[in-house]
């Protein structure tokens, strides 16, 4: 048989090829072999290795089932059963018909799924990528703005590859991808690459409380009640009404490592007595502790509270700076507290900056900086300072949650701190308040002189230990509960006696130090008064009113005088003498003259005299 195409004439040999084989085609003058390529794939197909993987198993299920068919293995659902037992249970005969239907008409080409695209693929080139990475690091804290993101990557390959720029801004040139493009490659670059993602936009204290990878329970490393005690203290979420204004208060607590039970007290700022009488209610209530973990604040690696433990025979472990995993016990129950428990309170300002946001736009902005009727801003839902709870309100609400939490059976699947506690067997040491109180102090190296021992600017005496001690090293604690004591010790750390200052009433350390504050205010508001009335008594506003007045009066208090006018004539006739004439130019110059000496500030003297 011949085919004649044009002026070609071709022979098909129609016999010599089988069912399903390649056709040849013969020129008479010369053989050309159209074979098409449909037992292996086009080596020019661009394929990622996910899609490789994919042909190649789909390639061997498809060439397989010959060789099953030849062997007498069975047919078609035979080998749909094989196939789903050993190499792809989704494998369906409709897959069967389908897939070899398209390996027979286009080859391995025909295998390759053509829906969609692969995820986690992009359009975007190398370069781009990089372009995307980089700038998503620079500018992705908090949230990015996808669309500027992307006009920036038209701008950038108008630098490096030539883009028109500004024409693609009039639409006059075609995306060079679609912003939904680069979306989805920052989400899917990031989604296994969680800790550069929550660096960039959280910040490094966030993605240490996200990934940092958990230590298991702290509580499983001690295994007895006061064997370590964690201590912080935390600004309360809270506005109460003190002392005729609107304050919030730190909240100060000690937490049991082991049991979970805590003591916590309220305090105008955390500062070295209020963690001393901190310590103190701890002690009373759970007994003596072998260890406490704190952080480095000043007030906790202060001399005076760390030689009250150093003779308490209490160690104290520092934890490391921003680091409040290794105290978490402390600040959890910092959480617990102000979340479950001080929600409700009226004078509520929320725990964080968009949540305090919220509760302020609950005030119409109108009445935002109104006052009420002591003067105060409203700063909270309570319109008013009257409907805020005062010290001793929050102080008791906050004694409340800690009884009811460490009792708490139905939030918690284990035992409640209570439990622990009383399971426990471990002996409980206890100190008398005296002895506490005689090195809560401090520990201050003085000299004893004739006249008693010197310390904070007032002078402290005892006869016996002014004989006894005179000229020779002591060291002194003052008594926080009577500014008017201080304790004495030898070198050895021996308590001598008691030294007394009978000038000064008896007061606590904290109303000591609050009166010097109160002295310093008004000795502060006394300055500016007399500063004020030192400028306006030296100011020289009213000099020139003060001149003309006196001069006034003093023209006033003259009687008048009777003058009598002459002639030039007259003038001449006695002087004999020609009258000078004086031409414009020194008569103006006389009135300037005249003119400066008055405005002059000796003007008065000129007139005078």
């Amino acid at each position: 048989m011949y085919l004649k195409i044009g002026n070609v004439k071709y022979s098909y040999c129609l016999k010599a090829q089988g069912r399903g084989r390649p056709a040849y085609f013969y020129e008479k003058q010369e053989i050309k072999l159209v074979k098409k390529q449909i037992d292996t794939p086009n080596i020019n197909i661009e394929l990622d290795e996910k899609q490789k993987e994919k042909l190649d198993k789909k390639l061997k299920i498809v060439t397989g089932f010959s060789d099953f068919k030849r062997k007498g293995q069975g047919g078609v659902k035979e080998y749909v059963t094989y196939v789903c037992k050993y190499i792809d249970d989704s494998y369906t005969s409709k897959k069967h018909y389908d897939w070899q239907r398209e390996y027979k008409n286009h080859g391995a080409r025909g295998l390759i799924d053509k829906r969609g695209k692969e995820k986690g693929t992009t359009k975007l080139t190398l370069q781009q990528q990089r372009f995307l990475i980089r700038n998503f690091r620079a500018f992705g804290a908090g949230e990015i703005n996808y669309t500027q993101l992307w006009e920036e990557l038209h701008r950038e390959e108008e630098k490096i590859n030539g883009f028109d720029f500004m024409a693609w801004k009039k639409n006059k040139v075609k995306n060079l991808c679609d912003r939904g493009v680069v979306q989805r490659f920052i989400t899917n670059y990031y989604e296994k690459r969680v800790i550069e993602w929550t660096l960039i936009t959280k910040g490094e204290d966030l993605n240490k409380s996200y990934n940092q990878p958990a230590m298991g329970s702290r509580k499983e490393q001690f295994t007895a009640k006061n064997q370590c005690w964690e201590i912080d203290s935390t600004p309360a979420d809270v506005i109460i009404y003190h002392e005729g204004k609107q304050m919030r208060p730190d909240i100060l607590a000690i937490v049991d490592a082991y049991s979970g039970r805590c003591v916590a007290v309220l305090a105008e700022n955390s500062n070295k007595l209020a963690i001393i009488r901190l310590l103190w209610r701890a002690i009373s209530e759970f007994g003596m502790p072998k260890m406490i973990k704190g952080d480095n604040g000043r007030d906790y690696l202060s001399k005076q509270f760390q030689n009250l433990l150093d003779n308490l025979y209490i160690r104290y472990d520092k934890a490391i700076a921003y680091s409040g995993d290794q105290k978490g016990q402390v600040e959890r129950k910092f959480r617990t507290l102000q979340h479950s428990y001080m929600r409700c309170l009226a004078g509520f300002i929320g725990h964080n900056v968009s949540h305090r946001q919220k509760i302020e736009q609950q005030i119409a902005k109108k009445d935002r900086r109104a006052k009420d009727e002591f003067g105060n801003v409203a700063k909270t839902q309570a319109a008013k300072s009257s409907e805020l709870l005062t010290w001793h309100e929050l102080n008791a609400k906050l004694q409340e949650a800690i009884f009811l939490w460490e009792i708490d059976k139905k939030r918690r699947k284990g035992p409640n701190p209570i439990d622990l506690w009383n399971n426990c067997l471990e002996t409980i040491v206890k100190i008398d308040y005296e002895n506490f109180l005689v090195y809560a102090g401090g520990y201050v190296e003085r000299t004893v002189q004739k006249d008693g021992i010197n310390y904070d600017g007032r002078s402290y005496r005892n006869l016996n230990i002014v004989n006894k001690y005179r000229g020779q090293k002591v060291y002194v604690s003052e008594n926080i509960d009577n500014m008017s004591e201080v304790f004495v010790f030898d070198k050895t750390g021996f308590l001598i006696g008691i030294c007394e200052d009978r000038n000064i009433s008896t007061m606590t350390k904290e109303d000591f130090v609050k009166a010097k504050r109160e002295f310093a205010k008004d000795v502060s508001a006394l300055q500016k008064e007399i500063k004020q009335d030192k400028l306006s008594a030296r100011s020289k506003t009213s000099i020139k009113d003060d001149l003309k007045r006196a001069r006034k009066e003093h023209d006033d208090s003259l009687k008048p005088v009777v003058t009598k006018k002459i002639s030039n004539d007259e003038i001449q006739e006695k002087s004999k003498k020609p009258i000078p004439k004086f031409d414009d130019r020194e008569i103006v110059k006389v009135v300037s003259v005249k003119k400066e000496v008055e405005e002059s500030p000796y003007s008065a003297y000129a007139i005078a005299y």
